[in-house]
Order: structure tokens, then C-alpha cells, then sequence
């Protein structure tokens, strides 16, 4: 596995500089996607010729754990690359497909994927992106201990620092899990996030197991109510006494149920026009420090900076973001702006710098690493 694993990786580390921008990140994603699945050991079922039960996925999921995910009619069959690291990083794949039989033979209804990586934003651009779809307002909190989320489809763990800690400028290691699921009536059925958490640790204790790592982690009972959307107007916003947003008299508010030691997210859309159902702004607390490193690592390379005494400022089109230290380590706070009003002059207004400094500072207070000098975090 290791011979093989070495082309993979180097074949991926030319494509991803023969290319920039979303062809790189397309290609990429296109040539490791095609050289994992060549390399996935052979279909396992869950079942062996004696009716025996056997774990799939790194040695870690039988029925019962799950069960919930889909149909009871339906046959699941599992391949795998087991966990493994060098110096740098760490890999494994899983793929558990769940089929029906049918006179023609089985036919493939739904399917779970899991994915162990190192996160690595400065080399990967699939990476840098990673927040925006990892970092999400209508996302849970795994549980204590657990640093990770999950939505009604997707989950992800990372694994503890001293397990696998990569570069110096890389992020955390993860254990991805995606069911693939785009059904929202679906996502949304009660208990499957926990269904969901629960089949993510198990796949992460495979991956410390995998990885020859010390400790597991614990396994949720139940999690919190998923994140609620409620309408409001627009003189709180995201809850910050003060904060108005120019540009939304109303809208609707999703917060996730705040992660301790992770990321506070909250989302707001326009809900008195067109574009209703669409994150207009995000604001993002990120408290985890090496999530922290990987923002940083993918942001701090274009744009306008500002360093201060006690933090460093970012300013590029729809974003601004503030990184600064607090007790548990590097913290930073960002604002995204997706659909940013025009001004009387028909250009987009700076909104995400607008926001900034109140946003950052209260949530500073919040976190206990306040009061913050504003001026440091104002566009010059």
C-alpha cells in the first residue's frame, strides 16, 4: 500500500501546479478520485458465505451501527484503503453501497462514503475551500470531546492534534463521511444526524486504531436539536447587540448550536426579496486553532493586510476577517459576503469590512479575549 500510495500523491502534487483556480481544483479532485477508487480493495459484503457478520470499513461498522441510514431491504457491500500516515499525512478511503436485487442483478441505491486526509489549504485548493462546506450555520456539534460537526448528510472528526499533526502550516487530520444524500426531507428525519455522528466516531476510533493511536473517542447518546431559522430584523444581528446590516431590513437568521473549542457559524439571507433561501452573509467565529491555521494558511496569501499589536487583518472583495489570540489558542473571526448591496455609485459596498470590527469585538468579549482596539481592525 505504502508503494502505491507514494505515485498517487505525487502524480496529484504536478497536476495541482500544472493548473489554478476551479480547473486545478476540478482536475485535482478528478485524477485522486480516479487513483483512490483503482487502488480500493475488492467488494466485501457484510455477510460471508457462512452468514457470519463481518465489520467493513477500516474494521469498524457492522448493521447495528447504521442501521437508519437506509432501507432494511437493502444489501450493503463495503472496500476500503486502511489508514496509514507518513511524516506529512494521512490516508484511507471507505465506500459502503447499499443495493436491492433485482432480476438483473444488484442495483446500487445509496452509498456512504468516508474519507481520511490531512488538510493542507496552502498546496490544495480543494482545501482552502473546505470551510465553506465544513463550517456550515445548519450544522451540529458531535459531542463532548468530539471536534467535529454534522449536518443531515454529511459529518466530519478531527482527529486529535497528537495522533496526526501533519506540517507546521497544515490543518487538522479529518475523517470525512458523506452519504451523498441531496434529499432534504431525508437529511431532515429525526435522529439521523445521530445516526450519522455516531457511524463518524466509529469510523474515526478505526482511523486512531488504524494509525496506532492512543485513546478513542466517546461515542454520543444524543446530540442537540439541529440549528433553527427563525425570521427577524435586522437591528441584532447574529445576535450582537448593535450589529445592522446594510442592505437586509429583514431576514432570516440560522445559527448552529455554538461547538465549544470548534466554530460558532451563523448565516443570514435576504428574506424580503428574490433572494430569499440563500446565504446572503455568513459571519464565522472559528476557535479551533488548527482549523484556524488552515483559514489562514488559504487566505493570507491575496488581499489587503493589516498588521496590529494584537491580531492581523485581511480585507478582500466580500470578506473580512481578523485572526488574534485568546486562552485557547489562535482565534478568528470572519464575515462573508456573498451578495453585497451596491452603493450610489452602482459599486458593491465594503459590507464585510462594515461588520467586522463589532462582530469580532463582541464575540471577543464572548470568548474572553476582549476588549479588542478597533482600530485594528478597520480597512485603512
Amino acid at each position: 500500500m505504502n508503494a502505491a500510495r507514494g505515485p498517487r500523491r505525487r502524480l496529484r502534487a504536478a497536476a495541482g501546479w500544472l493548473v489554478r483556480g476551479r480547473l486545478r481544483t476540478a482536475l485535482v479532485a478528478a485524477l485522486a478520485g480516479a487513483l483512490v477508487a483503482s487502488a480500493l480493495t475488492a467488494w466485501q459484503p457484510w455477510k460471508s458465505e457462512d452468514g457470519d457478520e463481518q465489520a467493513l470499513c477500516w474494521g469498524t461498522l457492522r448493521s447495528q451501527d447504521v442501521k437508519g441510514l437506509w432501507r432494511a431491504d437493502l444489501t450493503p457491500h463495503g472496500k476500503d484503503i486502511p489508514p496509514s500516515s507518513t511524516d506529512r499525512s494521512v490516508d484511507g478511503t471507505c465506500q459502503v453501497t447499499a443495493t436491492m436485487d433485482t432480476p438483473s442483478g444488484p442495483l446500487p441505491k445509496t452509498r456512504l462514503t468516508a474519507r481520511l486526509r490531512q488538510l493542507d489549504s496552502y498546496h490544495s485548493a480543494e482545501d482552502a475551500a473546505w470551510p465553506t462546506n465544513h463550517l456550515e450555520a445548519g450544522m451540529t456539534p458531535i459531542g463532548k470531546g468530539v471536534t467535529g460537526l454534522v449536518s443531515g448528510n454529511h459529518a466530519w472528526i478531527a482527529l486529535p492534534e497528537q495522533c496526526a499533526s501533519g506540517f507546521m502550516d497544515a490543518g487538522p487530520a479529518v475523517v470525512e463521511v458523506d452519504t451523498g444524500s441531496q434529499d432534504m426531507s431525508l437529511a431532515l428525519r429525526p435522529g439521523l444526524r445521530t445516526v450519522l455522528a455516531r457511524t463518524a466516531v466509529k469510523l474515526a476510533n478505526g482511523a486512531l486504531r488504524g494509525l496506532d493511536c492512543d485513546g478513542t473517542l466517546s461515542v454520543p447518546e444524543r446530540l442537540p436539536e439541529p440549528p433553527r431559522v427563525t425570521d427577524a430584523s435586522g437591528k441584532n444581528a447574529c445576535g450582537v447587540p448593535g450589529l445592522r446590516v446594510r442592505g437586509l431590513e429583514r431576514y432570516d437568521v440560522t445559527y448552529a448550536t455554538r461547538a465549544p473549542g470548534v466554530a460558532r457559524v451563523c448565516a443570514l439571507s435576504d428574506s424580503s426579496g428574490s433572494r430569499s433561501g440563500h446565504d446572503d452573509l455568513r459571519l464565522t467565529t472559528v476557535e479551533e486553532p488548527r482549523l484556524v491555521r488552515l483559514l489562514e494558511s488559504g487566505q493570507f496569501t491575496t488581499g489587503a493586510q493589516e498588521h496590529g499589536e494584537h491580531g492581523r487583518a485581511l480585507f478582500r472583495d466580500g470578506e473580512a476577517s481578523y485572526r488574534t489570540s485568546c486562552p485557547s489558542g489562535s482565534v478568528l473571526f470572519l464575515v462573508e459576503d456573498r451578495k453585497p448591496p451596491r452603493d450610489t455609485s452602482g459599486a458593491p459596498a465594503d459590507r464585510a469590512a462594515e461588520l467586522l470590527p463589532r462582530y469580532a469585538a463582541a464575540e471577543a468579549e464572548r470568548l474572553g479575549c476582549g476588549p479588542l482596539d478597533t482600530r485594528e481592525l478597520k480597512k485603512r
